[in-house]
């Protein structure tokens, strides 16, 4: 199933990434190209982890996509995930098997946390979570790539496009592209393991 491939993730977190570096990008833009590569990237990670049993099983998927694969901060919504509202989701939409996508849907958490844990340096590990954390917003007192919104020295409001303050919100650029490397990286290592399994 193309939505359980990694390699196809991958593809397009390169291709994300690799835009960022366009010339004439406001800096919204760029972040968000390097957010969209970080967050494809992880999903290429985690994909990695799957069995061929699992990457085929179309109901997997859907309990997959509801609970990863759609969210823009996939790390923070799938490790911060109640285990019991889980077992509600799931139970309801999967009667019969309910039991057997939670057990895989928790190793694949498991999987995931394993290989972004086995990074030693606390910079880029404080990077990714600054990534994850960052997702489109409407409310208006919320930075957002997206959204105009407000902060102390715009109080009617600010577009994304002129708003000065992604350093110190995410992170110096250069920084964030060396954490995203460092993803992709891994992920690439894993999908070429995945690949030779498959």
């Amino acid at each position: 199933m193309k939505l359980l491939s990694p390699e196809l993730w991958l593809k397009q977190a390169r291709a994300d990434e690799k835009a960022s570096h366009a010339a004439g990008l406001t800096e919204c833009h760029r972040r968000y190209l390097l957010q969209q590569a970080y967050e494809k990237g992880v999903k290429a990670l985690a994909l990695a982890c799957l069995t061929t049993k699992q990457a085929k099983d179309k109901q997997f998927a859907s309990a997959l996509g509801e609970c990863f694969l759609h969210h823009h901060t996939p790390v923070t919504v799938f490790s911060n995930k109640d285990d019991a509202a889980w077992e509600e989701e799931l139970r309801t939409a999967y009667k019969g098997n309910w039991e057997k996508l939670l057990r895989e849907l928790k190793t694949v958490r498991r999987m995931l946390a394993t290989e972004m844990g086995r990074e030693s340096d606390k910079r880029i590990v404080d990077a990714w979570k600054k990534i994850d954390g960052t997702r489109p917003s409407k409310v208006i007192d919320v930075v957002s790539y997206r959204y105009p919104f407000i902060q102390d020295a715009y109080p009617d409001g600010v577009a994304p496009s002129e708003w000065n303050g992604w350093a110190a919100y995410q992170g110096e650029v250069d920084h964030v592209r060396d954490a995203i490397a460092t993803l992709l990286e891994r992920a690439g290592q894993q999908v070429k393991t995945w690949l030779r399994q498959t």
